[in-house]
């Protein structure tokens, strides 16, 4: 299975970089995300599953490897699932261009599913999940974002257990960039978890998020929110 446990830690310029953009080799996507997505794939498409799902659908944005990574991880279940790969299209583009995320995930046999674009992900996600429902009622819709609890998971577990052994500077500063908010919460989670306390933190965002969504989102996972953590939006 072509996800990677104990992704290496690395020194740059005294700087410790964990190399999670490693955790889903090539030609799978630099997407950490993926060891959630895995772990719901499993629990939706299984034999275990109530209602096995034969069909899932996901929701691209304009930078997103979301559908990249689904159709990647699909093709390495032992039973047949279809992918239905929803994604914007705007009208700057040259009719029937396609992102990295949509090219690859077509190679795995995703179906793409073009959806009109210039409007908010959410909607763009609603729409998707009744169209998918409309022609599968059994498909299982991924979240908008994948904001699955298995990731959050995963990546605390990830952090805890790939610490250098005897490390225990709870001054360091740790940096973590972040988008839906999902990898932040399990960054912060797994650090919460091995100090026993919240070390500070600043959390980037890739793009413009109001501060109370992202807290909100650390928050219902568990995490301490109030004084040590710092986020940072450059628009």
């Amino acid at each position: 299975m072509g996800i990677i446990q104990g992704t290496p830690w690395e020194i740059h310029d005294d700087i410790h970089v964990k190399r999670e953009d490693l955790s889903c080799p090539y030609p799978g996507p630099q997407f950490s995300k993926v060891r959630g997505v895995w772990e719901q794939l499993l629990k939706v498409t299984g034999p275990e599953a109530l209602v096995r799902s034969a069909v899932v659908g996901v929701v691209d944005s304009r930078h997103s490897k979301a559908g990249w990574g689904v159709a990647y991880l699909v093709k390495q279940l032992p039973w047949p699932v279809e992918v239905k790969l929803f994604y914007p299209t705007f009208v700057n583009e040259s009719h029937g261009q396609l992102r990295e995320s949509q090219i690859n995930a077509e190679k795995y046999g995703a179906t793409l599913m073009p959806l009109k674009g210039n409007v908010m992900s959410a909607v763009l996600s609603n729409r998707a999940k009744a169209i998918l429902a409309a022609s599968n009622p059994t498909a299982y819709m991924f979240p908008n974002g994948l904001k699955l609890n298995q990731s959050v998971d995963a990546t605390a577990h990830e952090l805890q257990t790939t610490l250098p052994t005897g490390w225990d500077d709870t001054n360091a500063l740790w940096v973590v960039s972040a988008s839906s908010a999902t990898i932040a919460a399990g960054v912060c989670k797994g650090l919460q978890n091995w100090f026993g306390r919240m070390p500070q933190v600043l959390i980037h965002l890739g793009y413009s998020r109001p501060e109370h969504s992202v807290r909100e989102c650390l928050a219902r996972h568990g995490v301490y929110v109030q004084n040590h953590i710092k986020i940072v939006d450059e628009g």
